[in-house]
């Protein structure tokens, strides 16, 4: 993967030139984003530097490199750099910089710091009901048992507060990708009126 990207990174940089297209700089975020799931330190390095640099108030992300930059800092970043986003989460300025936060906060490999990201969104009052899906989407894309684990546990609440939000149901959806029958057997026992 990065012997692929490597060259279109040198050629595009990290920041757009004057009167650059929309194209060119879709693309540069997608090469720097594969660079960086991949292990190029270097890329993850940048990120990181510019993730922290935004969340002190020394510099602004470019819109466009936001939610890489965000996604970098939740997957790679220290515990210090989790608690920025989630500051980072906490004062922004538009919806669209609140999804982009939500939407990167739980790419964590740590089940612990999943649970407690999952908890939070449920229990603050800081995520919007209708915002949960992308923190479960989030959390779910690097450890699914937990995701699966908190639904199961907190299923009464998820059905009371989410009862006709088909986003939340398609997300939920998501988890019979492994242990099919499991699922389906905890979800009919909800259908056959067990509850």
């Amino acid at each position: 993967v990065r012997a692929l990207f490597e060259p279109a990174r040198g050629r595009l940089g990290w920041d757009a030139a004057d009167g650059e297209d929309d194209v060119t700089s879709s693309l540069r975020c997608v090469v720097l984003a594969k660079l960086a799931h991949a292990g190029d330190e270097a890329v993850r390095d940048e990120a990181l530097r510019r993730f922290r640099s935004a969340a002190e108030g020394r510099a602004v992300l470019a819109k466009d490199q936001r939610a890489l930059v965000y996604a970098v800092a939740a997957r790679y970043g220290s515990e210090a750099d989790a608690q920025a986003l989630l500051g980072v989460y906490r004062g922004a300025q538009t919806q669209e910089q609140r999804v982009e936060a939500l939407a990167a906060i739980g790419a964590t490999d740590s089940a612990a710091r999943a649970r407690e990201l999952l908890a939070w969104a449920a229990d603050s009052g800081d995520v919007r009901a209708q915002d949960l899906y992308l923190v479960l989407r989030s959390v779910a894309a690097h450890n699914q048992q937990v995701v699966w684990d908190f639904l199961q546990e907190r299923w009464d609440w998820v059905n009371k507060t989410f009862a006709a939000d088909s986003f939340m149901y398609s997300t939920i959806g998501l988890f019979f990708t492994t242990n099919k029958h499991h699922k389906h057997a905890f979800f009919w026992h909800f259908l056959e009126g067990g509850q």
